[in-house]
């Protein structure tokens, strides 16, 4: 890395830790939405939600990818190629994308989310997990409730499968393999169920999360289900679980959110969609309802203090949620029961 990126770099981290409403230099975490393809339809998915007509069901072009990776991949400690909307194993380019980045920065964090149900998971993934720091695994039942909630019948077997073919050549090319849940009052009794099938596989990692309803119109009482003592406790109860079968389960806890001062989107880890438009974040990333301008008119450093982002900094700072989030989880409301966003 240059003397420019780290420079780059550090005033970035220093507008960020002084929280500066106008940011200073390179952000140091991006997401990328490769694709906004998905053959699922998960019920805890925002492209399966309110806004189900605004997934447009395509990719980001080759061009444009390679642009925005040699610009910016060079500068950044952490990559996305998930997204919120898709399957990164659906790109054209994946392989292409995945190692273009790697040659870019060594030292990357390079991550990316799959739900592991394509016939050709395994030998997508196999030639590029070297060059993944992480790989995630969606998991959030087992079984008939499994095939249930990403809305596929008989795919469970072959989910099983190539996540049993996957632990171990993680393990071979030194990838993190973590397993994710979206824990909902629908599936919740069934995350025992879920650890213990993972201890069985050969799992080491899991984290469980409740689910976002930026991008529905559930009711935002729902959210009091993840402040009760009883939530807590069977979280609790999963992490002994894990720990008793050699799995390091982690939860989020949202009793400790306090509003939209704990959220992260103004600040870093900026969305990318298929098209380079600058999205507000990956749970309500449709950038046809909010977004902060091309990424590349004129460049990532003039969009992510677009005037749009700066009042949402602002906002932040005085821990008031922005309209368009109303409905996230990390607002007062969401984790103060009783009070209002």
């Amino acid at each position: 890395m240059t003397e420019t990126h780290h420079g780059r770099k550090q005033r970035f981290l220093s507008s960020v830790e002084a929280r500066s409403v106008k940011l200073d230099g390179l952000p140091t975490e991006v997401t990328i939405e490769i694709t906004s393809r998905c053959q699922l339809a998960c019920l805890t998915c925002p492209r399966e939600t309110l806004f189900k007509d605004l997934v447009h069901n395509r990719e980001m072009e080759w061009e444009l990818f390679e642009r925005l990776a040699r610009r910016y991949v060079p500068h950044l400690d952490y990559l996305d190629l998930a997204g919120g909307l898709g399957e990164p194993l659906l790109y054209s380019r994946f392989a292409d994308a995945v190692k273009l980045a790697r040659s870019l920065n060594p030292d990357a964090f390079i991550s990316l989310c799959t739900n592991a149900c394509l016939p050709r998971t395994v030998r997508a993934l196999e030639p590029v997990l070297g060059d993944l720091t992480e790989l995630r695994i969606s998991i959030d039942a087992v079984e008939d409730e499994f095939e249930r909630i990403v809305g596929q019948a008989g795919v469970w077997p072959k989910f099983r499968r190539i996540v049993g073919e996957l632990i171990p050549l993680c393990e071979k090319n030194g990838t993190r393999l973590r397993f994710n849940s979206v824990v909902t009052p629908e599936n919740f009794a069934g995350m025992p169920a879920v650890v213990s099938t993972l201890a069985e596989w050969g799992g080491r990692s899991l984290f469980v999360n409740g689910m976002n309803l930026a991008a529905t119109d559930i009711g935002l009482d729902r959210y009091d289900f993840y402040v009760t003592d009883e939530y807590a406790e069977a979280m609790t109860a999963l992490v002994e679980q894990g720990r008793r079968h050699g799995i390091e389960v982690d939860w989020h806890d949202q009793r400790t959110i306090t509003g939209f001062e704990s959220c992260k989107a103004p600040w870093n880890n900026f969305y990318i969609a298929w098209n380079g438009l600058l999205a507000a974040c990956c749970a309500k990333p449709f950038p046809e309802l909010l977004n902060f301008g091309h990424v590349e008119n004129p460049n990532l450093e003039e969009r992510i203090n677009d005037e749009g982002l700066i009042e949402f900094r602002r906002l932040s700072l005085l821990n008031q949620s922005p309209d368009f989030c109303r409905s996230c989880g990390a607002q007062h409301r969401a984790y103060a029961k009783g009070s209002t966003p």
